[in-house]
């Protein structure tokens, strides 16, 4: 017997049809497990101890009056959304100390406010810069907005000299203890938040501290400028969301991270070369358009037009056309791919060694997100096995907006 998914409802042929039912119609995923996606992840042995401390410091430190403090439910969410398993797949050689680094930055930046749906940090600075509702509530301060912002890059700028001031958002706080891990500034500020001194060791190379900065600037622009762009209710075109998205999704750090994760030293002209920058450019859009198409039930729900599917449905497409032409935009960013490693150029042994395992880094955050995406149970809740299984999900007949 043929079961039709209904959000998470099964509805068998001959069963009364609801009215959600007929608002809503079945749609096919793109097969997304394909190529090195096809693979079961490898997930770093320590993920289970890094998890539980990862988690547990982030409620305890972000907890200052007239913050984003964590109480239980905020604490179930953190916990029930399980970032750390998206870093452990994606650092899976890393070691506790490392791997700990990367979890508590995706468990900064991942919590998702409910009034904005966007991380937290960059919730908090929109809800003083933008008049954004919250909890009912209209905050307009883009003075202030803009100081949260100076200030969590200026926490990493003269390679983690500066240091958060008494007045700092614990927000930025909480990030300026990644940076300096990153960079290996341990001070009286580190003794602050973990209880104890790290071990004499060396400095990260200046390279790797200059891509996550970089990154970072880099997310909290497209972040703001994403948000902006869907307050004053105009569709960028697809192209334009690219763009946009490249930016605020947030992916770029994570391979500066994975790159600091498991200690690589690559020269900075390997960055130049022009197959590294499509390597880059490819898993960033993987992971984008592998997000827009597993998040958009979810985010066609909550009224959220910042997703590539939602830009091509509000295009005229039909449901379906609009999730095979991303779809086919997967397959040939999958294409691009194994181009862009067929000519890349070898730079001895010493260092295609380190390349080859930066390459495996990228790809595998884009494998993280995709199985965290269903592991997690964020974009489809108790029916994630059954999308897996069948990849079938219901969408609204008619787009809201066209």
């Amino acid at each position: 017997m043929t079961d039709f998914l209904v959000h998470e409802h099964l509805v068998r042929p001959g069963e009364k049809r609801t009215p959600t039912q007929d608002t809503h119609i079945p749609v096919h995923l793109p097969q997304l497990f394909v190529l090195f996606l096809s693979e079961n992840p490898v997930v770093n042995p320590h993920y289970e101890e890094v998890r539980k401390e990862s988690e547990e410091w982030l409620a305890k430190s972000v907890t200052y009056p007239n913050e984003c403090s964590f109480d239980e439910r905020s604490r179930r969410i953190l916990s029930k959304t399980d970032f750390s398993y998206f870093c452990s797949v994606a650092a899976p050689d890393a070691g506790p100390e490392e791997l700990r680094t990367v979890c508590d930055w995706g468990n900064w930046v991942f919590p998702f406010d409910d009034s904005t749906s966007l991380p937290t940090f960059v919730a908090r600075v929109l809800s003083l810069s933008l008049k954004v509702f919250d909890n009912g509530g209209l905050k307009d301060d883009p003075a202030r907005a803009q100081q949260l912002i100076d200030s969590l890059l200026a926490g990493m700028r003269d390679e983690g000299a500066q240091r958060p001031s008494g007045g700092d958002s614990p927000l930025v706080r909480v990030h300026n203890t990644v940076w300096q891990r990153v960079a290996q500034v341990w001070s009286l500020l580190t003794y602050f938040w973990f209880g104890q001194f790290a071990d004499e060791t060396q400095a990260s190379p200046v390279g790797v501290r200059r891509r996550f900065a970089a990154s970072m600037g880099e997310y909290c622009k497209g972040s703001i400028e994403q948000v902006r762009t869907c307050s004053m209710g105009r569709y960028p075109s697809l192209d334009e969301m690219l763009v946009l998205r490249r930016q605020s999704a947030g992916v770029a750090p994570l391979f500066a991270l994975v790159e600091y994760a498991h200690k690589l030293d690559i020269p900075d002209h390997v960055f130049e070369c022009r197959s590294i920058k499509e390597i880059e450019r490819i898993g960033v859009d993987l992971v984008l358009l592998q997000n827009d198409i597993l998040s958009y039930c979810k985010e066609e729900k909550e009224g959220v037009t910042h997703n590539v599917v939602a830009i091509c449905r509000h295009s005229g497409m039909p449901a379906q056309m609009a999730f095979n032409y991303i779809g086919n935009m997967l397959v040939a960013r999958y294409r691009d791919w194994y181009l862009a490693l067929a000519e890349l150029p070898s730079w001895g042994e010493k260092v295609d060694a380190q390349v080859q395992q930066y390459i495996r880094g990228v790809q595998n955050v884009v494998m993280a997100n995709l199985n965290w995406s269903f592991r997690s149970g964020r974009y489809f809740g108790d029916a994630k096995d059954i999308v897996r299984k069948s990849m079938v999900v219901r969408v609204k007949r008619q787009s809201a907006d066209v």
